[in-house]
This record gives C-alpha cells, structure tokens and sequence, in this order.
C-alpha cells in the first residue's frame, strides 16, 4: 500500500515537471503545440514503466531488466517522436530523462531529476543559442566551401 502512495507521489512530481518543460512562455498565443498530448503520454509511460521494473524484486542481475527497459523506452519515444519538429525532439528526451530519473525513486535521483528539470527549462527558453550550439546540423567546413565557391561565382558574373 505503501508503494502505491510513492507511485502517486512520482507521478504528482513528474506531472509538474512535465508541465514546466512543455509550457513556453515565449510562444504567442496563437501557437498551438499539437504534441502536447504524446509528450505527456511519453512522460508517464517511462516512469511506469521504470517504477515497475523498480519495484519487482529479481534475485539476480538487475541491471539487464533496467537496461532492457530502458531499450524499450527509447524505441518508443524515438518512434512516438519521428515527425517532432528538434525542439520538441529535445523536449521529449529531457521529459523522458527526468521521468526515468523519478521512476528509480531514491531521494537523491529525484532530486537530481528536478534540478535537471529546471536547468533544462532554463536553457530552453532562455538561451536558445546555448542548445543549438550542440544540436545544429551545419557544419562550418561546408559553409566555409560554400562562401568560397560563391565568391568565384560572383567573379565569374563580374567578368
């Protein structure tokens, strides 16, 4: 009865941090997110699922049940999230990360799980360079080529 409680209590936290990293402050009104929905589900699958493997006692080797679970989580946010735009990808990811952080229970992953929660939300949405630093998809090399390749083209019309 006990367990169920703490159940309760996981989902109650992860609901509020799920709600602060999908909430943008920055979007018009007008912006309606239509993933919403499946971040949510997203959300409370990975820390159902983790609660459960967490709770069953196996009496050996636990570590290949979390790591199969953890497969499963992956493959189906990653196929949940096939068509998000980045931004929701990372979205997604972070809620799913933190949801799993909630799922193991102890004190001290819950609380490494909110604090990482609001870092996330920080670096969301209020420094939106910081994330695209890591996650863009332009490579300077080519860019570099490119300009070159364009300041010959402009040489050839000058001419």
């Amino acid at each position: 009865m006990l367990s169920f409680f703490i159940y309760i209590l996981k989902l109650l936290i992860n609901l509020f941090v799920t709600t602060i990293l999908v909430t943008d402050i920055n979007a018009s009104s007008e912006d309606e997110d239509d993933n919403i929905k499946l971040m949510f589900f997203a959300s409370f699958f990975t820390v159902t699922l983790i609660s459960v493997c967490s709770s069953l006692s196996f009496t050996f080797n636990n570590s290949f049940y979390y790591g199969a679970t953890i497969i499963v989580i992956f493959f189906v946010i990653n196929s949940i999230s096939s068509e998000f735009n980045q931004n929701e990808k990372i979205k997604i990811y972070l809620i799913s990360l933190c949801a799993t952080l909630f799922g193991f229970g102890t004190f001290s992953l819950t609380l490494i799980g909110f604090v990482a929660s609001i870092v996330s939300y920080i670096i969301l949405y209020n420094s939106t360079e910081f994330y695209k630093i890591f996650f863009s998809q332009i490579d300077s090399e080519s860019d570099q080529d490119n300009d070159k390749i364009s300041l010959v083209d402009e040489e050839d019309s000058i001419k």
